[in-house]
């Protein structure tokens, strides 16, 4: 009698596992290298299962080298090195801009202010920004809001001014009133004095004349005796 050839069995046990763990993955969670040697390795696995004549050693083989694909899969958060921005500063600097009263600040106090903030915005809404780039947005933002310089203090400064050049000007006009009201008071006197002399020339001429005709009339008299 002929013997009868001994059939052995294959475990996929462990190798249909792997890969349904493999299967179970999301590739965008990975980086693409470690994503690709998974990619690779399942490939291999799922091939391996697919093969009814497969010896146990390439299942092991394969088994051990998708577990092992598995186990090196780096996350993409953690390889890219990302670090996360701190954007309290200008988020806070930014609000305090937006709250101000343009009203309340000088022209070019203010110009500088809406540059500094449309600065500040476009960092705060640029997700590749840097640390640097929003630390310098902040204090570029602070420094323009310490800058402002409010419009009522000029407004009281030119008021002043005004003031001071209409009380100059009332006493300038002051003064020459007086000095006009002065000389005509004197031209006035002046003018008096003279009427009066006139008056006084003709009075004196008056009694003279009466005073001569009245000794031509005795004089005559007295001849006619």
């Amino acid at each position: 009698m002929k013997a009868s050839a001994e059939t052995t069995t294959v475990d996929f046990t462990a190798l249909s596992a792997a890969i349904a763990t493999a299967e179970g993955l999301t590739e965008s969670d990975y980086t693409s290298d470690s994503w690709s040697t998974l990619a690779t390795a399942l490939a291999a696995a799922q091939t391996v299962a697919a093969n009814a004549d497969a010896t146990q050693t390439e299942v092991d083989e394969a088994t051990a080298a998708l577990t092992a694909a598995i186990e090196a899969l780096e996350e993409a958060d953690a390889s890219s090195g990302t670090v996360e921005v701190d954007t309290t500063e200008l988020t806070a600097a930014i609000e305090e801009a937006e709250a101000l009263d343009e009203d309340d600040y000088t022209a070019d106090s203010w110009s500088a202010l809406q540059e500094a903030l449309e600065a500040a915005l476009a960092v705060a809404d640029d997700e590749d920004a840097t640390q640097e780039e929003v630390d310098e947005a902040a204090a570029a933002l602070a420094e323009a809001i310490e800058a402002l310089e409010e419009s009522d203090a000029d407004d009281e400064e030119e008021t002043t001014e005004e003031d001071e050049e209409e009380t100059t000007e009332e006493d300038d006009d002051d003064s020459t009133s007086s000095k006009t009201s002065g000389s005509g008071s004197s031209s006035s006197g002046s003018s008096t004095g003279d009427n009066s002399q006139i008056l006084l020339w003709v009075i004196l001429a008056l009694m003279a004349a009466a005073l001569a005709t009245g000794l031509w009339f005795r004089q005559r008299h007295m001849e006619e005796k």
